[in-house]
């Protein structure tokens, strides 16, 4: 009986190993039945040339959150003309920009003296009465000024 259990319990477990060899072929044959998406007509390859890496992950229903949309995303570069001289110049280009909490900043430098810099908040490059998209010419200037007053 002694010899019986033993085999026994040998032989379950190698029943069970064999169970668990099985399983795993099968698993394995499984992976390699996946259903390849078809080549197309233009690729020379068929479904059995290509790699068992190449299958497609099953869609879930979870998005990435939306990232926040960039305030003032062109200002790198932009042109601006400012209505009153700053520093003896008028006419400025954003080199720079800073992003600090809510605020963001621009660095600005003056079109014909790369030595006049400064930064500010791009929320002033908004305000017409303080600076114009673009540079402007002096009749343009005064019409805006005109405008404004």
């Amino acid at each position: 009986m002694r010899g019986q259990g033993g085999q026994g319990g040998q032989g379950g477990q190698g029943g069970q190993g064999e169970q668990g060899e099985q399983g795993e072929q099968g698993e394995q044959g499984e992976q390699e039945e996946l259903k390849l998406p078809m080549p197309h007509a233009h690729c020379p390859m068929t479904n059995a040339q290509l790699p068992i890496t190449n299958y497609q992950l099953p869609i879930t229903n979870y998005q990435l959150p939306m990232p926040k949309k960039q305030k003032f995303p062109y200002l790198v570069g932009s042109k601006w003309t400012a209505q009153q001289k700053v520093d003896g110049w008028r006419h400025f280009q954003v080199v720079n920009r800073k992003n600090q909490a809510k605020w963001v900043y621009a660095e600005m430098v003056a079109a014909c003296d790369p030595n006049v810099r400064f930064w500010l908040n791009a929320k002033l490059l908004q305000d017409n009465s303080q600076w114009q998209a673009g540079w402007q010419t002096l009749e343009e200037i005064r019409a805006v000024s005109e405008d404004v007053s």
